[in-house]
């Protein structure tokens, strides 16, 4: 019997618009001025950094925007007010968690780092579905990620229920579906470009009344 519904956040609630703007130019363009860099220069060693923190060092705080500037010796500060409009809740989200949260426990489960989760949450106005959010952290100096294992071990311990029990739906076949099913968790895929097929992989939120 489900008794929690987990959520990723990126690509299964709101679109990659914001990210994209965020690390794809902003970041760049910001190291670019300060080092008197090209910004095509400045791309092409701005993300080779991005990749080996996160595949290589396996860096805790590789989504974190302080991390990033003080990693990449950038004095500027960047305002995210002004991107927030760029964060889009999709059209099947608010229906859907709402007629959920009569039934289930929700929580979200994201690769967010606490601080560029804040700025989501607070403009997509999400936050009020969910009864716990987790996201990548330290705990008493233990990296709880969704890159291994930890961050899902952790989500069934603090939430006191079987693996069983938990329902996770995210977009990225590793990390929201290989790690957690696992561990005995049931995974959806959602593939929003409706390029996969398959009895675990869904188009559309709205399809989840139904499988659940």
């Amino acid at each position: 019997m489900v008794k929690v519904v987990s959520f990723d956040l990126d690509s299964t609630l709101i679109d990659g618009t914001f990210d994209r703007i965020l690390w794809d130019e902003l970041i760049p363009s910001l190291y670019a001025k300060e080092k008197n860099f090209s910004i095509e220069n400045a791309r092409m060693f701005v993300f080779s950094e991005y990749y080996k923190a996160e595949h290589q060092e396996k860096i805790q705080e590789w989504a974190s925007i302080s991390y990033w500037l003080e990693r990449l010796g950038i004095s500027g500060k960047i305002d995210t007010s002004e991107i927030e409009e760029s964060i889009n809740v999709y059209e099947d989200v608010n229906e859907t968690v709402s007629k959920l949260k009569r039934k289930y426990r929700l929580i979200l489960s994201t690769l967010n780092s606490k601080e560029t989760l804040e700025i989501k949450m607070k403009a997509s106005g999400l936050s009020g579905y969910f009864d716990k959010i987790y996201c990548d952290d330290n705990i008493s100096g233990k990296s709880i990620s969704k890159i291994d294992e930890n961050l899902f071990l952790h989500i069934i311990e603090e939430e006191g229920v079987a693996p069983s029990e938990i329902v996770h739906i995210g977009d990225n076949p590793i990390t929201d579906i290989r790690i957690p099913s696992s561990l005995g968790i049931r995974c959806i895929l959602i593939d929003r470009k409706g390029k996969r097929k398959g009895e675990n992989v869904i188009h559309s939120l709205t399809e989840l009344r139904e499988i659940l």
